[in-house]
């Protein structure tokens, strides 16, 4: 992955559910294993480890150009 690159995840508990393949959440790759991304339940935009979302598995990522 290079940084700008763009991230998806998935929610396991989500069958059934309307959105294009089941994606939950979009994030930006920053580097260093980093992303950036939009935190509903902190409020606010968070850096935070790429790996680090147990209950939410990557399942696609784009490079935007």
């Amino acid at each position: 992955m290079q940084p700008s690159d763009l991230i998806f995840w998935k929610n396991l508990g989500c069958e059934g559910c309307h959105r294009w393949n089941e994606t939950h959440h979009t994030g930006i790759y920053i580097g260093d294993g980093k992303v950036i991304e939009a935190s509903s339940s902190k409020g606010r935009v968070i850096i935070r480890d790429l790996w680090k979302s147990p209950n939410y598995p990557i399942f696609m990522f784009g490079r935007p150009y």
